[in-house]
């Protein structure tokens, strides 16, 4: 089944839309890379579907916080934070862009980590980064110059190892 099989046209509109399952298998990083493409393309021409992902985007990083233990008092972060330095690409999801920014993990805890990158991020921007077998969403809380980069704080929402093999 190709992806424009999969769309659907919007209330009678000539114009055709992505699919909420095909908006998940992507935001879970299932959907082959060809029809990835595809989506992405219409993503970044369609604000009706940008909208509609990262809402999704946002509806899957809450399922995944549900049950954290609250901060303490006057805490920012909590748990130990373990020292890294690994490769990972970032895509922001709202607000919706289909690049892929290369970032560094400096250091990653249960619910965060450290970023270093080339460009700045908003506060507040919900994002996507994938690394070694594993999509993270989160949200950036703060992104500060550092040297010629940036660093970035995450707040990790849901991590979906991917163990299940993309679909073809």
């Amino acid at each position: 089944m190709t992806l424009e099989e999969v769309l659907r046209p919007a209330d009678g509109d000539a114009r055709m839309h992505i699919t909420d399952e095909e908006m998940d298998l992507r935001l879970r990083d299932r959907l082959p890379a060809d029809r990835a493409e595809t989506l992405e393309a219409h993503l970044g021409g369609c604000r009706e579907c940008s909208e509609r992902m990262a809402d999704l985007a946002k509806a899957i990083s809450r399922a995944g916080r549900r049950g954290e233990e609250p901060l303490q008092e006057g805490e920012r972060r909590g748990g130990l934070r373990l020292a890294c330095d690994d490769s990972a690409q970032l895509q922001v999801l709202r607000p919706f862009s289909p690049d892929r920014i290369q970032v560094r993990i400096l250091n990653v805890s249960r619910g965060g980590m450290r970023l270093r990158l080339r460009q700045a991020i908003d506060s507040g921007a919900l994002i996507q980064i994938r690394f070694k077998n594993s999509v993270v969403f989160g949200e950036i809380r703060y992104c500060a110059r550092s040297g010629g980069e940036f660093e970035a704080g995450l707040l990790i929402h849901d991590l979906i190892p991917n163990r299940v093999p993309k679909l073809s």
